[in-house]
């Protein structure tokens, strides 16, 4: 279910709805050396729900460690493991273990190809021609935590100028370019992850509408869009444990009846849609300061 947030005189109500880090080495086993599932530390008691492994998490894990090896970092293995995608492979269940976890392996597989047909692993350090214009068309930031320190993802998308973005960069560019904020962000989330003594750790995403309108309607440009969330999805699958979509007007309410089946019922269960009096309160909500807002994004006053 959807969460929509709108602030009145009284308390918010809900209503249902149908600075760049520092590049990580990813770990090669499950404490980043060994292999070996990591000891809890004191950072890790106050560690988000997602850090913390079920049994039947280690078991996949492990069997998928063995088999990817170096090929792929025990961060996205995990994330891959929790995919909403293998609730009918067994996800969670020690029974299935082997069944999850080759499941899991295929969506891996697909990813590492995908991750190699756009040179992705080296966006990190990579300088993405007229990056700084992508980013005056879509400001997209990694900014502050939020309460369990989780690095937060800030995306101004009412300020896209569809017909300005499109004829400026094609489609595979401008993945690219968002991508490389979400690569940032991914080795902040393994940065905080080792930091926990852990192996995951999830980001938040915080989408500002400001300035969003009727022109964000064309049908073009509701297939770029479609296919940046379907990067996110699939691509970044498991790395969003929550959202908020700040000072959302009615009109994307529309564009939400078309988005919105591309989601999962999980997915939608952690996206919050406030009002602009609404913006602020979720924000502490979540345990993100809005003093960490990057410039020119809209908060709200309450």
């Amino acid at each position: 279910q959807l969460s929509i947030i709108t602030k009145g005189a009284g308390a918010p109500s809900t209503f249902r709805m149908g600075a760049s880090p520092s590049r990580e080495t990813p770990p090669r086993g499950l404490d980043g050396i060994s292999g070996v599932l990591p000891s809890p530390s004191p950072a890790s008691l106050n560690a988000p729900p997602e850090a913390h492994l079920t049994a039947a998490e280690r078991e996949a894990l492990q069997i998928l460690q063995a088999r990817f090896g170096e090929r792929a970092s025990a961060y996205m293995l995990l994330q891959f493991l929790r995919s909403s995608d293998l609730v009918k492979h067994g996800r969670g269940d020690p029974r299935r273990a082997r069944e999850w976890a080759d499941a899991a392996a295929q969506l891996i597989e697909d990813v590492l190809k995908w991750r190699a047909e756009l040179d992705i692993d080296q966006l990190l350090d990579a300088k993405l021609d007229r990056h700084e214009l992508f980013l005056s068309m879509w400001p997209d930031v990694v900014s502050g935590t939020d309460g369990f320190g989780r690095p937060v993802h800030w995306q101004r998308l009412g300020l896209i100028d569809p017909d300005k973005i499109m004829g400026s960069f094609s489609e595979r560019d401008i993945i690219r370019h968002h991508a490389q904020s979400t690569e940032m962000c991914r080795a902040e989330c393994m940065r905080t992850a080792t930091s926990q003594g852990c192996v995951f750790v999830g980001q938040i995403e915080v989408l500002d509408l400001t300035g969003f309108g009727m022109h964000h309607f064309s049908p073009r440009f509701f297939r770029l869009i479609n296919a940046v969330i379907s990067v996110d999805l699939t691509k970044y699958d498991g790395m969003m444990q929550g959202m908020a979509v700040l000072n959302v007007p009615w009109l994307f309410a529309r564009m939400w009846g078309m988005l919105s089946p591309l989601l999962d019922e999980e997915t939608k269960a952690k996206i919050f849609l406030c009002d602009a009096r609404a913006s602020k309160a979720k924000l502490r909500e979540l345990g993100i300061n809005p003093a960490d807002a990057p410039a020119g994004f809209v908060i709200g006053s309450s």
